[in-house]
């Protein structure tokens, strides 16, 4: 995977965990570099030894950890040199997914050895909507998870979601609710 998500394992670990809890989860991780690169390639064998690093030096589950580290991706991806890319995905959720595999295409031709999941929305824009993910890589549909309602929050959105998982991906109910509070926040 690409540095920008063991960036935002990093600042995501320090912030809520401290300097010295991510300091012993890079090292059980096996993980030598003090620091990452946004846009150099890293081994997935890696990124999954970070993942799996992370519960017992905070006592929680991987799946919470994946889960929030979702929530905080929408914040740390909109932040970065590709924000503008999720601004025009769309300005709602169901908008947003159906857009997600156009804007990853579009992301991959600056990252070319991404390895992109796809994503493909089944039902209409109003009420409920399944989200259909697949990746190469397996157990990160909790991250999926936390992603879909945090961007739901930051498109201004109540959404209830859940999850049926299967090898390499899963099915997402998402079921909207109403507006909430204003976008952006």
């Amino acid at each position: 995977m690409y540095g920008m998500i063991h960036q935002a394992v990093e600042l995501m670990v320090i912030e809520r965990f401290g300097e010295d809890c991510w300091r012993e989860i890079r090292a059980s991780a096996g993980l030598t570099s003090e620091s990452f690169i946004g846009f150099d390639h890293y081994p997935d064998h890696d990124t999954m030894a970070l993942l799996d690093a992370i519960p017992p030096h905070v006592r929680l589950p991987r799946e919470e950890i994946l889960f929030e580290l979702g929530h905080y991706w929408v914040a740390y991806a909109g932040s970065s040199p590709y924000g503008h890319a999720i601004s025009m995905a769309g300005d709602d959720l169901y908008s947003f997914f159906v857009h997600l595999d156009r804007m990853h295409i579009a992301i991959k031709s600056n990252l070319v050895d991404a390895k992109m999941p796809s994503f493909a929305v089944r039902g209409g824009p109003e009420g409920q909507f399944d989200l259909v993910y697949r990746s190469s890589r397996d157990g990160l549909q909790p991250f999926v998870h936390g992603l879909v309602y945090a961007l739901a929050r930051h498109l201004g959105e109540n959404v209830d979601v859940t999850c049926e998982p299967f090898s390499h991906g899963a099915v997402f109910h998402v079921r909207r609710l109403g507006v909430v509070g204003h976008a952006g926040s």
